[in-house]
């Protein structure tokens, strides 16, 4: 693979990191609005149908309004009858996430993880296309 390729294949890595990065960025500022804005509620799950991870939380809004939503994402895994403390839109009610680090903030973390590394390593694959540092040499594999 020639050097001017392996700096369009790195100029990839880097565009596709800082487009990760970006995005995980508006989702974050997203989340910390909805964060401060948001009401909050004893919940209790009231269906692991889907496992643990996914259960179905029923709590009651400040308007008396009974709500049931499925919390996805990461979490810690909760039993059935277990109490939640749940975080909800007082415009969306629907809006609803358990109040706990990893489903609020789970999926960002991965995200800044992976934008990350591919922007890490499209920086140093740019800066030195000659190295064996993320390279597999195809070109020169033999036939079987």
């Amino acid at each position: 693979m020639k050097s001017s390729a392996k700096k369009i294949a790195s100029l990839v890595f880097i565009v596709l990191g800082i487009l990760l990065l970006a995005g995980n960025l508006i989702l974050s500022l997203n989340t910390q609005k909805f964060i401060r804005a948001a009401e909050v509620a004893k919940g209790i799950v009231i269906d692991t149908k889907y496992g643990k991870f996914h259960p179905e939380i029923k709590f009651t809004a400040a308007n008396h309004e009974v709500v049931s939503f499925r919390q996805g994402g990461l979490n810690k895994g909760y039993n059935l009858d277990e109490e939640v403390e749940v975080l909800y839109g007082s415009g969306q009610i629907k809006d609803s996430r358990v109040n706990d680090f990893w489903a609020l903030w789970g999926m960002h973390i991965i995200f800044l993880v992976i934008g990350l590394v591919f922007l890490v390593s499209g920086g140093i694959k740019f800066r030195y296309p000659d190295s064996k540092w993320l390279y597999f040499n195809f070109e020169n594999q033999k036939d079987r």
